[in-house]
């Protein structure tokens, strides 16, 4: 990655030789839910968030902007937990260490009327096509219970196009094998790319993945699609993955009911089943927003996840929350 690395510096020289400085943005979310998993009852945060974003005015056409998110956690300080595992010889190691924060897209970048190429730590574009058709993002319900290649990749090297034809874009990106933390290698070169098409009304995408930072090195393909219907937002997610030898197929269904100005009514269902048609996850949310302002909200919601098979020792699990999200 050393072209990447070469790459990244002469951006920092980019940014850093103007004085054109703008006041940084500082902008975060705090969402918190009381949420009753399976009986135990808890305060669960879902992807709070404090970030700092910017852009600065270069020569020749240029913009740069810059961002540095993370992942905060208001309900126990702690924003990724201890991990453990125990080896076959008895000896315990550490797969994820605590942490306070927890890094979200942090990248660094050049915007030009020839698009925008980002550089950092930074979710795929894969990850990126599924839009807002994910009803229950961040919450027991979201689509990465379901899906695979919902992933933020080490060494994101990404270019975004311009919107050309009236709301087509090209994305592309490639990642050097992610982090360790990230489940990834380190050793293996990712790409991803996308084709969305979005206006007011409608938006579509296909995605595809290939060689993904994962460990097993997984393949995906992705289809998108969202419509309203009067006051009623439908959409859809089909996505065939290979991973390893393995194959399946993840498909989701969403519809959003926008029944006033401050109450919308949400429901989603997702399914994965192997080459062989056995089901492997299914999962099923119902959940209601309702506004307070424009940056406050309440919500419910209420998820039962199937994890594969279903015995006496394998349940669905099913989880009831109320919440509330502040952003800022």
């Amino acid at each position: 990655m050393k072209k990447l690395n070469f790459i990244s510096l002469t951006i920092l020289v980019s940014l850093l030789s103007t004085n054109s400085f703008a006041a940084p943005k500082v902008y975060g979310k705090i969402n918190i839910a009381a949420d009753d998993g399976n009986g135990t009852d808890d305060y669960v945060n879902n992807a709070s968030r404090l970030g700092v974003k910017g852009v600065l005015d270069l020569k020749n056409g240029l913009t740069g902007i810059y961002q540095v998110e993370y992942e905060i956690d208001p309900t126990d300080g702690k924003a990724q937990d201890e991990e453990t595992v125990t080896l076959g010889t008895g000896e315990t190691v550490v797969t994820k260490s605590a942490m306070v924060a927890k890094q979200r897209n942090s990248f660094v970048g050049l915007k030009g009327n020839w698009g925008t190429v980002k550089l950092g730590f930074h979710d795929t574009y894969l990850k990126l096509a599924q839009g807002k058709v994910d009803l229950f993002n961040d919450l027991r319900g979201d689509i990465k219970t379901t899906f695979s290649g919902e992933d933020r990749t080490s060494d994101f090297l990404g270019y975004e196009s311009p919107v050309f034809g009236g709301g087509f874009q090209f994305k592309y990106n490639l990642s050097d094998g992610g982090s360790a933390a990230n489940g990834g290698t380190g050793n293996r070169d990712a790409k991803a790319y996308a084709i969305s098409y979005k206006t007011k009304k409608i938006y579509a995408a296909y995605a595809s993945e290939d060689n993904s930072t994962k460990s097993s090195g997984e393949d995906h393909t992705r289809i998108v699609i969202q419509v309203p219907v009067g006051p009623v937002k439908i959409g859809f997610i089909d996505q065939e993955s290979e991973i390893g030898s393995s194959k399946d197929d993840s498909t989701m269904f969403s519809i959003a009911w926008k029944a006033t100005d401050k109450l919308t009514v949400k429901f989603q269902t997702m399914d994965k089943e192997d080459e062989n048609g056995i089901t492997q996850d299914d999962v099923t949310s119902f959940g209601i927003d309702y506004k307070l302002t424009k940056n406050v909200k309440l919500f419910f919601y209420d998820t039962e996840h199937e994890d594969g098979v279903i015995s006496i020792s394998n349940q669905p699990k099913d989880y009831t929350g109320i919440g509330i999200e502040l952003k800022f």
